[in-house]
Protein backbone atom coordinates (compact mmCIF):
# COMPACT_ATOMS: atom_id res chain seq x y z
CA UNK A 1 0.00 0.00 0.00
CA UNK A 2 2.87 2.18 0.88
CA UNK A 3 4.18 1.89 -2.33
CA UNK A 4 1.28 2.74 -4.86
CA UNK A 5 1.05 5.73 -2.55
CA UNK A 6 4.21 6.54 -2.96
CA UNK A 7 3.77 5.86 -7.01
CA UNK A 8 0.69 8.07 -6.76
CA UNK A 9 2.89 11.35 -5.85
CA UNK A 10 5.22 10.60 -8.20
CA UNK A 11 8.13 9.37 -6.08
CA UNK A 12 9.69 6.14 -7.17
CA UNK A 13 13.01 5.72 -5.31
CA UNK A 14 12.43 6.69 -1.79
CA UNK A 15 13.06 4.48 1.34
CA UNK A 16 10.12 5.11 4.06
CA UNK A 17 10.65 4.43 7.89
CA UNK A 18 7.78 4.32 10.38
CA UNK A 19 8.90 4.94 13.90
CA UNK A 20 5.49 4.09 15.24
CA UNK A 21 1.53 3.27 14.55
CA UNK A 22 0.26 5.38 11.62
CA UNK A 23 -2.39 4.91 9.23
CA UNK A 24 -2.30 6.02 5.63
CA UNK A 25 -4.11 9.54 6.27
CA UNK A 26 -0.92 9.97 8.00
CA UNK A 27 1.22 9.13 5.75
CA UNK A 28 -0.69 11.14 2.64
CA UNK A 29 -0.43 14.44 5.76
CA UNK A 30 3.44 13.94 5.88
CA UNK A 31 3.83 13.98 1.52
CA UNK A 32 1.94 16.69 1.21
CA UNK A 33 3.05 18.76 4.11
CA UNK A 34 -0.06 20.66 4.31
CA UNK A 35 -0.66 19.61 8.07
CA UNK A 36 0.43 20.09 11.33
CA UNK A 37 -0.40 17.97 14.38
CA UNK A 38 -0.60 19.67 17.63
CA UNK A 39 -0.95 18.29 21.14
CA UNK A 40 -4.69 17.94 22.75
CA UNK A 41 -5.83 20.11 25.09
CA UNK A 42 -8.64 19.06 27.55
CA UNK A 43 -10.71 21.50 28.92
CA UNK A 44 -12.67 20.84 31.89
CA UNK A 45 -15.98 23.38 31.99
CA UNK A 46 -18.26 23.43 34.96
CA UNK A 47 -15.63 23.09 37.67
CA UNK A 48 -18.15 25.62 39.82
CA UNK A 49 -19.81 21.67 40.67
CA UNK A 50 -17.15 19.97 41.98
CA UNK A 51 -15.00 19.95 45.18
CA UNK A 52 -11.47 21.49 45.04
CA UNK A 53 -9.66 18.04 45.47
CA UNK A 54 -11.71 16.70 42.37
CA UNK A 55 -10.09 20.32 40.35
CA UNK A 56 -6.72 19.38 41.76
CA UNK A 57 -6.33 16.03 40.71
CA UNK A 58 -7.70 16.92 37.17
CA UNK A 59 -5.47 20.08 36.42
CA UNK A 60 -2.02 18.20 37.60
CA UNK A 61 -1.95 16.89 33.78
CA UNK A 62 -0.18 19.67 31.71
CA UNK A 63 -2.29 18.54 29.21
CA UNK A 64 -5.58 19.73 31.17
CA UNK A 65 -7.38 22.87 31.79
CA UNK A 66 -9.83 23.53 34.26
CA UNK A 67 -12.38 26.41 33.70
CA UNK A 68 -15.84 27.93 34.75
CA UNK A 69 -17.32 30.01 32.23
CA UNK A 70 -20.36 30.95 34.19
CA UNK A 71 -18.12 32.60 37.09
CA UNK A 72 -15.23 33.01 34.55
CA UNK A 73 -12.43 31.22 36.55
CA UNK A 74 -10.16 29.41 35.21
CA UNK A 75 -10.08 31.37 31.65
CA UNK A 76 -6.34 32.90 31.97
CA UNK A 77 -4.96 29.80 32.75
CA UNK A 78 -6.58 28.34 29.19
CA UNK A 79 -5.10 31.34 27.29
CA UNK A 80 -1.45 30.87 28.74
CA UNK A 81 -1.54 26.96 27.78
CA UNK A 82 -3.40 27.50 24.48
CA UNK A 83 -0.43 29.87 23.76
CA UNK A 84 2.14 27.75 24.93
CA UNK A 85 1.14 24.54 23.06
CA UNK A 86 0.77 26.32 19.93
CA UNK A 87 3.99 27.91 20.40
CA UNK A 88 3.01 31.19 19.48
CA UNK A 89 4.94 34.39 21.11
CA UNK A 90 3.94 38.33 20.15
CA UNK A 91 6.38 40.38 18.92
CA UNK A 92 6.59 44.26 19.13
CA UNK A 93 8.16 45.98 16.06
CA UNK A 94 9.41 49.47 16.28
CA UNK A 95 10.61 52.17 13.82
CA UNK A 96 14.77 53.16 14.69
CA UNK A 97 15.19 55.94 17.31
CA UNK A 98 11.48 55.13 18.20
CA UNK A 99 9.30 54.00 21.19
CA UNK A 100 7.69 50.04 20.67
CA UNK A 101 4.19 49.97 19.53
CA UNK A 102 2.61 48.02 22.36
CA UNK A 103 -0.91 48.22 21.43
CA UNK A 104 -0.70 46.31 17.77
CA UNK A 105 1.75 43.05 17.99
CA UNK A 106 2.42 40.48 15.13
CA UNK A 107 1.77 37.21 16.40
CA UNK A 108 4.04 34.21 15.31
CA UNK A 109 4.55 30.71 16.30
Amino acid sequence: MVTNIMHEYKMHNAHVTFRGDYDVDELIDVIEGNRKYVRCLFVYNKIDTISIEEVDAISQEPTNACISVHMELGLDILLQKIWKILGMVRVYTKRKGEQPDFKDPIIMT
